[in-house]
Order: structure tokens, then C-alpha cells, then sequence
């Protein structure tokens, strides 16, 4: 795990008449402490050329505070905002994408930038087909707690043009499977992601975002190195919200239906796949609300499934069931959220 020094105090810029490159887009809820080290790492960026806004989501801890007696003291060109209330991921990236003016978009949470990672990203999106929406990379994880490096995620292994452009179609066919592209390694351009917008409707913001961009015509560069380092924490929104992540997971798959980039079948499939594999994890509500995606393209249970379904054991499906409904009024009430 990378460690970054203490820079020396950075002279504050005239934010409202420069017009800046890139904006860093931070959102804040609770990681006060993270953000720091995140502030620190863009300090350490070979490129300068930036703005970087933090929105706050209604932080229930320090965070704000800290974030601006830092900002206070240390002179450092950031702008903190806050949400009056708490928004949740996809609408408070978009309400930070109102106030960026760069050209190109860097989201950055809690984590750590590579020092050459805006420089390279913008130079590979300056030179590149005005087709392409942005371009990813790999990125290390590590753990929050011990500071050790766990491993690394984001590797593209398909084709390549000579630019590092991935041909849409694979690139669709790819994130049908998984969403593969880490989107704290992601810069996209402005322009593109002001054109297609973000699907508030989501809980998560960045797999659908991905998928509507193949389905808009754009696709994205890959550069082939670590721009990131990513710090694992217990308390990730995943781990939290396991049922409504994996819901999105399948709303985002079934974006591909009908979209041209692939025949349909292979979607109905994938997506009675992923169900499946997913049946336990679902809640009730949100069991009810896979199953309406499943309908909306009119497929039924493919064979093979079906065959799965039928040795399914009675008896669990009614434990899964009973684990999974809505509690009663008086159920938990001594529990906070």
C-alpha cells in the first residue's frame, strides 16, 4: 500500500474564472477520514489541471467538519458542498456532475490516486475517437484496517485496437457477464456522459451507466496498468446492501435486450442465470421486482434452467422465503438502521 507524504501548502487558484480540464468528483457520507487521504493523493497528481468538488450526503459523523478545517487550513483548491439530506449514490453523483466544468470526469470516493493517473487518462481521451466515453484501467485493493495489499481487479482481456479502443460488441458481451470496468478507475468525457445521463432509478450508478453507453454508441479505451489503489472496508455498500446491489446487477443486464449489440437469447439467458444464482440473496420485494425485469422480455425459464428449478428443494425455498419477508410492524423496532 502506497503511503503519501505531506505536501507543502498549495497556493488557492481563482475557482471562478478558471475553467479547469478535469473535475475530481468526490461524494461523502461518513468517510471524513478517507476523504483525506483521498485529497492527499490528488495533491500528489502529475497533473494540474483540476478541480476537485466533495459532496456531502448528509454525513451523520465529523466528516464535514474535518473535510473543511482542512480545506481551511491547508489552502487546498477543493470545493465542499452538502446535501441537504441524504440522496443515496446515483443522485448525489449527478447533482456533483452539475457543478463539475471540466471536459473530462474523474469520480474518486475514499480511495487513492495513482500520481500519473489524470495525466495519463486525459491524454489517452485527447486522442482519441470521439466515439469513446472513457477510458478505465486496473486497480489494487487493499485493506482498510491493515493497510495490506489484497490483490488486483480490472484487467481487460479481450482485444485492443492500436489505442487501446475495445470494439463495442465485446466490450457489451463482456459486461453482460460482469461489470468489469472498476468505476473508480474510470475519466469520462463530459461532453458524452451529459448526453446519455445517470438513471437515478438505480442504486447503483455505474453498471447501468456503462451499459447505456454501448446502447447510446460509445465505448471505452483501456489502459493496461494500476491508476488506483481501492481500500476494501466491511461496511462497503455491497456487503450493506446486498439484495438491492445484486437487483441492479439484473436491471443492468436486461439494459442489453434489444439493444443490437447481441442477440437476445444470449440476454434472457444470462439474465434467468443470474437470478438463479442470486434467488437466495433477494429479498422478497425485491425478488417480486427481479422477476418483472425477467417478464419484460417476455422470455420464460430456458430449459436447462428449468430442469434446475424442478430439483430445487421445496423446503428451502419456504426457509428462504420466511427469511426474507417483510417483517411486521412491531418486528425490530428496537433496531436502528
Amino acid at each position: 500500500m502506497r503511503k503519501w507524504s505531506q505536501p507543502n501548502r498549495i497556493k488557492s487558484i481563482d475557482l471562478m474564472n478558471h475553467s479547469p480540464k478535469v473535475t475530481i468528483l468526490t461524494p461523502m457520507f461518513n468517510t471524513g477520514r478517507e476523504v483525506l487521504e483521498t485529497i492527499e493523493s490528488v495533491r500528489a497528481s502529475t497533473y494540474k489541471d483540476w478541480e476537485h468538488i466533495i459532496l456531502d450526503d448528509a454525513s451523520t459523523d465529523d466528516s464535514v467538519s474535518l473535510i473543511r478545517a482542512h480545506i481551511e487550513e491547508t489552502g487546498y483548491p477543493g470545493r465542499l458542498f452538502e446535501n441537504p439530506e441524504n440522496l443515496g449514490i446515483a443522485a448525489t453523483r449527478q447533482a456533483l456532475m452539475k457543478k463539475a466544468r471540466g471536459e473530462f470526469l474523474v469520480g474518486v470516493a475514499d480511495d487513492l490516486l495513482r500520481p500519473d493517473r489524470i495525466e495519463k487518462d486525459v491524454r489517452c481521451l485527447e486522442s482519441a475517437s470521439p466515439k469513446v466515453a472513457g477510458v478505465f484501467s486496473r486497480v489494487e485493493t487493499f485493506d482498510h484496517t491493515s493497510r495490506e495489499v489484497i490483490g488486483q481487479i480490472g484487467a481487460w482481456k479481450g482485444s485492443l485496437d492500436e489505442s487501446g479502443q475495445i470494439e463495442p460488441k465485446e466490450l457489451a458481451h463482456g459486461l453482460l457477464k460482469v461489470n468489469l470496468i472498476p468505476a473508480m478507475t474510470v475519466t469520462l468525457r463530459r461532453s458524452i456522459i451529459d448526453s446519455v445521463g445517470y438513471d437515478t432509478s438505480f442504486f447503483i450508478e455505474d453498471y447501468p451507466t456503462w451499459v447505456r453507453l454501448l446502447k447510446a454508441g460509445h465505448t471505452f479505451c483501456y489502459r493496461d496498468e494500476v491508476s488506483m489503489d481501492y481500500r476494501i472496508v466491511s461496511t462497503s455498500v455491497r456487503s450493506k446492501h446486498r439484495s438491492r446491489v445484486d437487483l441492479d446487477c439484473l436491471r443492468s443486464k436486461a439494459l442489453f435486450f434489444d439493444s443490437g449489440l447481441m442477440d437476445n437469447k444470449r440476454v434472457r439467458d444470462e439474465c434467468w442465470r443470474y437470478f438463479w444464482s442470486k434467488i437466495t440473496v433477494f429479498n422478497a420485494a425485491d425478488r417480486r421486482q427481479a422477476r418483472e425485469v425477467l417478464s419484460k422480455m417476455g422470455s420464460e425459464i430456458p430449459s436447462a434452467l428449468k430442469a434446475a428449478f424442478s430439483y430445487f428443494p421445496s423446503k428451502a425455498l419456504q426457509r428462504m422465503s420466511h427469511r426474507n419477508r417483510t417483517p411486521s410492524a412491531t418486528e425490530g423496532k428496537n433496531f436502528h438502521r
